[in-house]
């Protein structure tokens, strides 16, 4: 069983498509086939070396890796024109030299007569041959009658009419291909055995049903896939929001989360909303794919970020969030990793991305000068500081600097001097943090560790002192 993606790089690689090429990868890894990765690339204007590195970047900071070598349809053209004059010698496809005047011109005087509007057919029994004109394309005839019907693996029975399919373009006067006339000419090549894709590829449907007869090729078993809705019920597009993999990984998300987001956008598995890629890979199937359009929700993805945050294991998020680190001038080599590990378990549930993540850490490595009067005012009593200068003088004495010992100390250290935990926390917090709001109190101090946490309470009374 093979499957396939087939991006074309005229651009990021979108929510829609990152959809479509999870599923492909569940559904293939779920029932041991493989995973293929084909570059649609003979879009000569639009393609750019830009879109495909951007592409290969997405697929793999995903994990979505793939089975094989890369398939380039730029790399196969002459066995495009191959196929493509086989079939015209077999009398299933012709040569066409009709101008975009006149086909306008046939156009509209079908349209005036009421009848169906598409290629007329007037090369078709003409038995032009191949020559140098600009204009010469190679169309495929498609005869009234024949079986455009197939079982769609989401949606059921599908029927087309072939009566309201042209004799249609297969080989364009440039010499390249036409998008449905390349698809099945790599389907086939490649070996997929499941075409499973968005269902706007539907309307191509009849089109490559056609052409798998007059090549005389097996078919394929077809799925297609609901479209992903906005918050107003149309078309998901940038006006929504962010629509690209590069912009969620720049805006600290973990990959695990899209997956696991996007994975539930139009598939369901009872009441189960968290799900890991192994998760994913057991429990996915086409029978949960849902007909009905799914709406993306931003809200949503966040929560399932915060939630993978707070349960994917440290050295599973470390790769992904070391990069916001550096972007604010830490160096992730300045701390151990059980150092770090203890900072992200005390910012579990408290963060959303991994962008926020590293911005709670930057008080840890950034010397802290200067106090906003509005967080003073808010955490300091009259008797504020000479609790902390207290407890700064008690401190010094400490051996064991660990949360527990420190905890212990603290508590101790209140019950004796008949003081509420809060009135010592809460200005210490700010000395040691800059902020009001931080971790537990205990942890902050054992990550700051006892000299940089001695110091930086001298500096915060003396700054309040003045």
């Amino acid at each position: 069983m093979r499957v396939r993606f087939a991006p074309s790089p005229t651009g990021y690689l979108h929510i829609g498509g990152v959809r479509t090429a999870l599923y492909n990868y569940l559904f293939a890894r779920k029932n041991g086939g493989e995973f293929l990765l084909r570059i649609e690339d003979t879009d000569r204007e639009r393609s750019t070396q830009e879109s495909l590195d951007q592409i290969l970047e997405a697929m793999e900071w995903l994990g979505l890796e793939h089975d094989g070598e890369l398939t380039y349809q730029s790399r196969r053209l002459d066995i495009y024109r191959t196929l493509a004059e086989q079939l015209v010698a077999e009398g299933k496809a012709y040569y066409c030299d009709c101008s975009r005047e006149e086909l306008e011109s046939r156009k509209k005087k079908l349209e005036s007569q009421g009848v169906f509007v598409g290629y007329d057919g007037r090369c078709r029994e003409r038995g032009l041959k191949k020559n140098d004109s600009s204009q010469m394309v190679i169309r495929l005839k498609v005869d009234d009658g024949i079986d455009l019907s197939y079982t769609d693996l989401i949606r059921g029975e599908i029927h087309f009419d072939s009566k309201e399919i042209e004799d249609f373009i297969i080989i364009r006067s440039d010499g390249f291909p036409t998008y449905n006339f390349a698809v099945v000419a790599d389907d086939h090549a490649m070996g997929v055995t499941h075409v499973l894709r968005g269902d706007d590829h539907i309307i191509n449907t009849p089109k490559q049903l056609a052409l798998y007869r007059a090549l005389g090729y097996d078919l394929p078993q077809f799925g297609h896939f609901s479209m992903i809705l906005g918050s107003d019920k149309s078309r998901l597009s940038k006006r929504h929001g962010a629509t690209s993999v590069s912009e969620y990984r720049e805006s600290g998300y973990l990959p695990s989360a899209l997956l696991n987001y996007l994975a539930k956008l139009g598939w369901g598995h009872g009441d189960q909303e968290l799900f890991t890629k192994e998760d994913l890979i057991e429990a996915f199937s086409l029978a949960g794919v849902n007909k009905a359009p799914a709406v993306f929700s931003p809200d949503k993805l966040l929560w399932v970020n915060q939630e993978h945050i707070k349960m994917l294991p440290y050295e599973e998020i470390r790769p992904y969030w070391e990069p916001f680190l550096k972007e604010r001038g830490i160096d992730p080599d300045r701390r151990s990793s059980e150092w770090f590990a203890h900072a992200v378990d005390t910012l579990r549930g408290r963060v959303k991305t991994l962008d926020e993540m590293a911005e709670k850490l930057r008080c840890y490595f950034t010397e802290i000068k200067e106090w906003q009067d509005k967080d003073v005012q808010k955490a300091m009593k009259k008797s504020s500081p000479e609790i902390v200068h207290g407890y700064a003088e008690a401190i010094e004495k400490i051996e064991d600097f660990t949360v527990s010992a420190l905890e212990s100390h603290m508590k101790a250290y209140c019950e004796a001097h008949e003081l509420n935990m809060g009135s010592l926390a809460q200005p210490l917090r700010l000395a040691v943090t800059g902020s009001t709001v931080s971790p537990g109190i205990h942890d902050v101090l054992a990550l700051t560790g006892k000299e940089e946490t001695l110091k930086r309470i001298r500096t915060f009374l003396d700054y309040i002192g003045s």
